[in-house]
């Protein structure tokens, strides 16, 4: 995840410097490039909800099936 922030925000800086537009065109492109990293943020954190959830009722059913197998 951290590798993917790190490039993104260095294409993002690079092709500024390079390929300069006029302001409203790199403005755009710098909102489009955040609302990317915003994006790839909350679906790492959908992913981490889900699984926390999938962990949390494998938890609660834990005793249960050990106290079976007894």
């Amino acid at each position: 995840m951290n590798k993917t922030l790190i490039a993104l925000l260095a294409g993002v800086a690079i092709g500024i410097l390079v390929a300069p537009d006029k302001g409203s065109a790199t403005r755009n492109k710098l909102i489009d490039g955040f609302n990317d990293v915003a994006d790839e943020l909350e679906a790492f954190r959908d992913r981490f909800s889900t699984d926390e959830k999938e962990w949390m009722d494998e938890a609660v059913d834990l005793p249960s099936g050990m106290g079976s197998r007894v």
